[in-house]
């Protein structure tokens, strides 16, 4: 896959810029914006749809033109965006090749293909090849729906000799390329052999015709045109060959180089109450009463006042109700328009039947009895599609009325009794809701008249995991301004009523954000970190997550905070309270919290005796014998019976404790082993007990020391 990328500055806008068409795929994206990268393809009606920014025209436009667009439509919404549009996909082209290359036919080439492209699959041009006239033939359709072309005559020497872009046109889908040759004249359209011939002598146009196999059943033979090269630009002429091969005209001699083209034939369609319904091909400037003497007049049941003519203009569907009736009756007044190629005249049944027409899945004429109503006929003809707009318009004797088609399929309101003759018609509305954010399946939905916000979740397959159900944002366009409301999806879930389960609109936003579930812990925990938040979440599951606090912190408060709006609001739990009552203590914990476990202020000071005198963290509920074990236990010259416990810096509070007179090991008497406070001071004192190992030491040191000296003096 070959991607264009056009981006927003730095190249100078040139003639030859790729202009965008129906079919390219565009990736559109805003830098600093994930959420808003798309990929989207410009739809058949020119439009194409992007969030926020809603449709916008795509086609005849560079890619650097819309991007500027849309970026100046995103202001309203993003502080300076900087949009980028790649074309990732161009759309497809057929031309069809004649004449004076190696391989005629037709071929399929990506968007912005020029001519020498074409020629080169077409495996270039034959020796015979005249590229000095080439010839372009384009179809086009007027405002009246008629099909017309235009030919463009190319000196493609002019490019490969010197470069001339005008010389290499880019190509649109459905040219007819022809490689003319001196000796040679080429015919195409509706024959079945369409190409290129050689004249020989005297060759006329029915000669030619006869050399293409003949014309098919849709040839219009009576408009075939004829391009001739002038001195100094083609020449057109219409030719009748009907009337040639009828005897009534002179047969036409065809030049070389010149190009026949035999068009189909100008057609409509013709069906309900006339005696034959079918295609007719239309003469000039054919008139509605004109085509219905043709099909042999109407049925006795036909009704002549409410004839439907559906006509495409401008790629758009329109219906129009006509009466005929004053001037098939041979009366003044009445309608008789003008008919063009491909509408679609339906002349209904008569009194006792009604025409509903537009977006429903069975449109046409359907019987009406003494009872029926609106909602009956809509539920004959199908029921209406999801594009059906608002209202639908009611026609009868020639005045139309409009009728909500909410209130009227839901409330029954307007429910009107239909009379033989009316006309129902249901126009088509682009009716779409983005959905974007947590939801399994964001996009465009479409929606019908009355659905409201909960239904576009529905649509989009509900919230996911993630979602902030409370901060459901709506943006709506009005004429004045954009309008966003924050919606709580999870009261709109238990109580469907709410007024804030508004109405859709089309073209509304809905955004799902994505909620905070991160907790952070730190302090005196195992680790301190970052945590998700689980559901129904509480403190003591957030610490267990953490590893637990500290076995030595000696804790007493752990502090919760939220973050509330714009407050902040904090909670001191006492750690024993919360592990002696749970229930009302251990405090539910959102999504944005922090816990914090300070470090006890409970900490004692053991000197004297000990092998690492020092302070120490009081454990709760900690005693004397734990401020040993805390000091690394007492030294052999402890005096465990005279130990002193000072509280708050008094001696006077000072007690003595004996913890080891007469004994080898203490028997956790509890007079013995008092609860210990921050702040106290523990003082293992060295016992006045002679030390009979230093005694012992010292008397052995002396007698080696005699032993010593009497070896001496004997030697």
């Amino acid at each position: 896959m070959f991607l264009l990328v056009i981006l927003i500055y730095g190249l100078p806008a040139t003639a030859n810029e790729y202009l965008l068409g129906v079919g390219d795929v565009l990736a559109i994206s805003v830098w600093g914006h994930n959420e808003l990268t798309t990929e989207v393809a410009v739809r058949p009606d020119g439009y194409l749809t992007f969030p926020l920014v809603g449709d916008i025209w795509a086609v005849d436009k560079t890619a650097r033109a819309l991007s500027k667009e849309i970026q100046s439509q995103l202001a309203e919404y993003i502080v300076n965006p900087q949009v980028t549009v790649i074309i990732s996909h161009f759309r497809t082209l057929q031309v069809q090749v004649l004449g004076e290359v190696r391989s005629t036919g037709y071929y399929n080439l990506k968007s912005g293909s020029r001519l020498m492209d074409v020629l080169a699959l077409a495996g270039g041009p034959t020796k015979s090849a005249d590229l000095d006239k080439v010839s372009i033939t384009r179809y086009n359709m007027n405002s009246q729906g008629i099909e017309l072309t235009s030919v463009l005559h190319i000196d493609v020497n002019q490019f490969i000799q010197g470069g001339d872009l005008k010389s290499n046109p880019i190509i649109q889908s459905g040219d007819m390329i022809f490689i003319p040759t001196t000796g040679r004249a080429t015919i195409f359209g509706e024959v079945r052999q369409p190409t290129s011939y050689d004249l020989g002598s005297g060759l006329g146009i029915l000669d030619l015709l006869a050399l293409a196999g003949g014309a098919l059943d849709s040839a219009d033979l009576a408009r075939v045109v004829v391009t001739s090269q002038g001195e100094d630009k083609p020449n057109e002429r219409i030719v009748n060959v009907q009337s040639i091969m009828s005897g009534g005209s002179k047969d036409v001699r065809i030049d070389p180089n010149d190009v026949v083209f035999v068009p189909k034939k100008q057609q409509v369609m013709l069906f309900g109450a006339v005696k034959s319904p079918g295609i007719y091909v239309l003469d000039k400037e054919t008139s509605l009463i004109d085509l219905l003497a043709r099909s042999g007049g109407l049925l006795p049941s036909g009704n002549s006042s409410s004839i439907s003519i559906t006509r495409n203009v401008d790629g758009e569907q329109d219906i129009s109700i006509v009466n005929a009736s004053p001037g098939l009756s041979g009366q003044k007044g009445g309608d008789n328009p003008l008919l063009v190629a491909d509408d679609l005249i339906f002349v209904p049944e008569g009194e006792q039947n009604a025409l509903v027409l537009g977006e429903v899945r069975s449109p046409g004429a359907y019987a009406v009895k003494e009872h029926t109503t609106v909602l009956d006929l809509l539920a004959q003809a199908g029921g209406t599609h999801e594009r059906a707009g608002e209202n639908i318009t009611l026609t009868r004797n020639g005045e139309s009325k409009e009728i909500n088609l909410y209130t009227l399929e839901r409330q029954g309101l307007n429910n009107e009794k239909v009379m033989p003759g009316d006309v129902i018609y249901v126009a088509e509305v682009r009716r779409q809701v983005l959905v974007l954010g947590e939801v399994r399946n964001p996009g465009y939905f479409q929606f019908r008249v009355g659905d409201r916000i909960l239904d576009a979740i529905a649509s989009a397959g509900g919230l996911t995991s993630d979602a902030q159900e409370d901060q459901v944002s709506l943006t709506r366009h009005t004429q004045e301004k954009v309008n966003i409301s924050i919606h709580d999806f999870g009261r709109l879930m238990t109580e469907r009523s709410l007024p804030d389960n508004v109405l859709l609109h089309p073209q509304d936003v809905i955004i799902v954000p994505k909620a905070n579930r991160n907790v952070l812990v730190f302090g005196e925990v195992a680790r301190s970190g970052v945590y998700t938040l689980p559901p129904d979440g509480r403190i003591l599951d957030i610490l267990a997550l953490a590893g637990g606090v500290q076995q030595t912190s000696g804790i007493q408060t752990i502090v919760l905070t939220r973050q509330d709006g714009e407050d902040e609001r904090v909670w001191h739990v006492d750690y024993q309270d919360l592990m002696d009552n749970q229930n009302e203590h251990n405090l539910a914990v959102d999504g944005g919290d922090v816990i914090y476990v300070p470090a006890s202020k409970k900490q004692i000071l053991v000197l004297g005796q000990v092998k690492n005198p020092g302070a120490y963290n009081l454990p709760p509920g900690g005693r004397v014998m734990d401020a040993l074990a805390l000091a690394g236990g007492p030294l052999e010259r402890a005096a465990l019976e005279n130990v002193g416990i000072y509280r708050d810096g008094s001696v006077e509070d000072s007690e003595s404790v004996i913890m080891g007179k007469d004994k080898v090991l203490f028997t956790g008497d509890v007079k013995e082993n008092p609860q210990l406070e921050g702040g106290d001071i523990i003082y293992i004192p060295e016992t006045k007990k002679p030390d009979w190992l230093k005694i012992f030491s010292f008397v052995g040191a002396i007698k080696s020391f005699k032993d010593a000296v009497k070896s001496i003096l004997t030697f």
